[in-house]
């Protein structure tokens, strides 16, 4: 379905692109769907590939932040939730925006957390994947939202450049012709 085909877009395109890069938080899902498909198709592919969502225990996330903590490459799924307030994972040296939000709050407190001081980090990236579903005369909200992150981030004076990355096309049940 449309779900397992942008997983595997975010997949290939975003995350396996980062994966060599060091330790990578992914966000930006507020289904636990998504953040489940994510990390079932990651887990297939990389090492050290964890998931935190809002039913995630505070001893479990503790549990994960001190692994990924000793590691030198992990992928850790989070919520959008999670990412905001729920979690303090220092050594993410990258963040993956993998689903649309306009909401300046949840994007900043989102960065927030990559951007804390650790002695094994001297950078920090976010990758923020934008979807241009434009589908004939639709409103494109995913596309708007990547605008507004844009001018969330002109704002506060981040460095960005863009990468535009094209996705096979695949007719989804979703999609509704006219």
């Amino acid at each position: 379905g449309a779900l397992g085909h942008r997983c595997r877009g975010v997949v290939e395109a975003g995350l396996l692109h980062v994966g060599d890069c060091g330790r990578i938080g992914a966000t930006g899902h507020d289904q636990i769907d998504h953040g489940q498909a994510l990390y079932q198709a990651l887990i297939k592919l990389l090492p050290n590939v964890y998931y935190i969502d809002g039913t995630t225990t505070p001893e479990d996330r503790e549990q994960i932040r001190t692994t990924i903590d000793t590691l030198e490459m992990s992928v850790t799924i989070a919520s959008f939730g999670t990412t905001q307030l729920g979690v303090n994972i220092p050594n993410l040296n990258n963040l993956v925006f993998a689903a649309p939000s306009k909401s300046m709050i949840r994007v900043l407190q989102s960065i927030g957390r990559i951007l804390r001081m650790s002695d094994r980090k001297d950078t920090a990236t976010v990758y923020d994947i934008v979807d241009n579903l434009k589908s004939g005369s639709r409103a494109n909200f995913a596309l708007k939202h990547g605008q507004d992150r844009s001018l969330i981030y002109a704002k506060e004076q981040f460095a960005c450049d863009v990468f535009p990355m094209d996705l096979p096309q695949v007719k989804t049940d979703l999609m509704v012709e006219s």
